[in-house]
């Protein structure tokens, strides 16, 4: 499989979307509501997308990666905020994989992404990095683990279908540390 990557644009928006909601409707089936994964979330994120499109924020990096063997689809994005929180650095908001492409390196290659524009964009000034993920998101933490990240905390996080949801900080402290890592491991 290849797969080439390309900073998204407006016009990516509602493809993000339908990934998004794809990947919460498999991955959070247990963790979200039903009536919220079946009947509200895909409408929830083409608006969480099309606003993060509306105006360019220079804190904001989302990466897309397409594959071409087949057919050209979407098949994974990350999304990253500089500059996030003063004590943890950036935000990785955003990594989702279409399930079609899991367990191929995909997910550490969009984290690189993530890393290397933290790491080399001039107007950043996040040299760590943290994310949430559903405590019982095992896959996801293992990957996470496996790249370094440190388990900080675990919180009560309330999630758009209204309820609350076990969530852990995973933290980088060095985003150079991590690119180097992602470099050994591809």
């Amino acid at each position: 499989m290849t797969f080439t990557f390309k900073q998204a644009t407006p016009k990516d928006a509602n493809t993000i979307a339908s990934l998004h909601t794809k990947s919460w409707q498999t991955a959070y089936k247990n963790s979200l509501s039903d009536d919220y994964l079946n009947n509200h979330a895909l409408k929830d994120r083409q608006a969480v997308w099309q606003k993060r499109f509306e105006t360019e924020n220079p804190n904001q990096f989302v990466s897309i990666a397409k594959e071409y063997d087949y057919d050209v689809c979407l098949a994974g994005f990350v999304c990253v905020f500089a500059n996030f929180d003063e004590q943890f650095g950036a935000m990785l908001d955003n990594l989702h994989v279409d399930k079609a492409f899991q367990g191929k390196g995909l997910g550490k290659s969009l984290i690189k992404q993530a890393a290397l524009w933290l790491r080399d964009s001039k107007q950043v000034n996040s040299s760590s990095m943290f994310l949430w993920v559903f405590e019982t998101n095992h896959s996801a933490r293992k990957l996470y683990e496996g790249l370094g990240a440190i388990n900080h905390e675990v919180s009560n996080e309330l999630m758009p279908d209204g309820n609350r949801i076990s969530a852990v900080r995973y933290v980088w402290k060095d985003i150079d540390a991590l690119c180097q890592i992602l470099q050994n491991n591809p």
